[in-house]
């Protein structure tokens, strides 16, 4: 639904037109396409730690500039739009056995309302026991 509402998505206008969303259960629903996204750069990141473990998936807006730089991409998801490193729930800081990886991708296919995603790499973060973040790939 975020990429759907901010970002580059009228491509995908088939799939996403047919899905809806509420904010709370006794609210009303609403498209996720029923009025014009921003239209901005959101990437879909999937952040991972095996040794935790964790996996999440939030999204990735480019700044502009250099997208290896990790400084150049806002990371959000509902109502935190400004994901840190450190941050439990979202990017934890890596372990001692393992880093934490963040592989951004470009959507390329969205089915089933968002359930399945596909995308095509675009950089890779990681972030180490001390928070310390690298451009991998």
């Amino acid at each position: 639904m975020r990429f759907a509402r901010a970002g580059e998505s009228s491509s995908f206008y088939d799939v996403l037109s047919k899905c809806y969303w509420k904010e709370h259960g006794g609210c009303s629903e609403h498209c996720y396409m029923e009025e014009y996204g921003w239209n901005k750069p959101i990437y879909h990141a999937a952040v991972t730690n095996n040794s935790i473990p964790f996996g999440h998936s939030i999204c990735a807006e480019h700044l502009g500039g250099d997208m290896r730089n990790f400084n150049n991409w806002k990371f959000f998801q509902y109502d935190n739009l400004n994901i840190q490193p450190g941050d439990p729930n979202h990017m934890p800081c890596g372990t001692d056995e393992e880093n934490t990886t963040v592989s951004i991708k470009k959507i390329t296919s969205i089915e089933r309302c968002g359930c399945r995603i596909g995308g095509d790499p675009v950089v890779t973060f990681e972030i180490d026991k001390d928070c310390n973040v690298t451009c991998v790939g």
